[in-house]
């Protein structure tokens, strides 16, 4: 081989090199970030069940909106105040958790569980969430919620 053919061989060999362990660099802080995603999940369900309104509104940005089936789009200030009120407290259980990080903003859904009390009754709600979370300085902050209750999704369908 000519010493321009193994000057190219050299080349080659070392951008591969360079580009797997880069990629595996990548895969191994991956599943870190993501961990961040389904924390920030489990620290939802934590806020909620511990009634802690000032805590989701700590980890939330302002002007944040709450997106449910119908479209609507209320402040989710709004939705904290409803899911963290009332005397007795609920009791949010989450799974099947999905989540993707693309840099600074990530996301999470995941199927969810809620048991309250309305009018003296218990009622057992279930549904679908998607949150959207933005990182700022070395916190996860909530940028939008969206929540389905399985009840109406199933309703509107049937109307289709």
């Amino acid at each position: 081989m000519s010493p321009m053919n193994n000057f190219k061989v050299v080349t080659i060999i070392v951008a591969l090199v360079l580009l797997t362990s880069t990629s595996l660099l990548a895969q191994r802080e991956a599943p870190a970030v993501l961990q961040a995603m389904q924390d920030a999940a489990n620290r939802i369900v934590a806020l909620v069940n511990d009634q802690d309104a000032a805590g989701l509104e700590a980890m939330t940005a302002e002007g944040a909106p709450y997106l449910d089936e119908d479209g609507h789009a209320p402040p989710v200030t709004a939705w904290i105040g409803r899911i963290t009120g009332g005397d007795v407290p609920k009791e949010l259980a989450i799974s099947h958790m999905s989540d993707q990080v693309m840099g600074k903003t990530g996301w999470v859904s995941f199927n969810y569980t809620i048991n309250e009390t309305f009018e003296n009754e218990s009622v057992a709600l279930s549904g679908t969430a998607s949150v959207v979370l933005q990182k700022s300085g070395g916190n996860w902050m909530i940028q939008m919620v969206h929540g389905a209750l399985e009840q109406h999704v199933r309703a509107v369908a049937a109307q289709d």
